[in-house]
């Protein structure tokens, strides 16, 4: 009887498994709830930025949900994947008599803020059409950090281009994304075998 309650009691006893394994999550940029509460750090994400959103041409403005650069043009950063880049009304541009571009602005801000001002137009005047054609020689000085050419604008939609193709998963561009990854960092685990032989933990 003692040698039977001993096996029943080894036979009970769970086997040490060491569990790895890493884990990826997608957090909607307007109807994550974890977003909206700040519960898990997104400074560290692969932003996904392949929706409609982007800069508005009419408002001279970025869209409200857009969450893609707002500085610069594109870079290829691998942190970003699609997006847009600001342009401008040609207000305050011009090209000089060999055809280059110039900041014709005033020096004080108000003035200058006119290259972006809806009351003069849409913002939808791309640099490159007014400054350098020769897109090795983007002009993204300091002064005009916020410069946007076809050579971005053809970048940003490349980016998407595998998503906006997607037979599935086209819900990525319905929203922007926030893309989380690490590895479990398990306190505990349990496993077990089901009757069709799959592991589940």
């Amino acid at each position: 009887m003692i040698a039977l309650m001993l096996s029943s009691f080894i036979a009970c006893t769970p086997n040490d498994a060491n569990v790895s394994g890493d884990w990826h999550v997608w957090l909607a940029a307007n109807s994550s709830a974890t977003v909206d509460e700040g519960n898990l750090s997104i400074s560290d994400s692969t932003v996904f930025e392949c929706s409609t959103r982007g800069w508005d041409e009419e408002k001279c403005e970025w869209d409200k949900a857009y969450i893609g650069q707002t500085s610069g043009g594109y870079s290829g950063q691998d942190q970003f994947i699609g997006g847009d880049c600001k342009m401008n009304n040609g207000y305050c541009t011009d090209l000089d008599e060999d055809g280059n571009g110039v900041n014709d602005c005033a020096e004080d801000s108000s003035e200058a803020q006119k290259r972006f001002n809806p009351v003069q137009g849409n913002c939808d005047v791309q640099f490159e059409d007014l400054y350098l054609e020769n897109r090795g020689e983007k002009d993204c000085s300091s002064e005009n950090e916020n410069c946007c050419t076809l050579f971005d604008v053809e970048n940003f939609a490349e980016d998407c281009e595998d998503i906006t193709n997607a037979d599935f998963h086209k819900w990525l561009g319905d929203d922007g994304y926030y893309g989380l990854s690490g590895d479990i960092n398990h306190w505990r685990s349990e496993a077990i075998i089901n009757s069709e032989g799959d592991l589940q933990l």
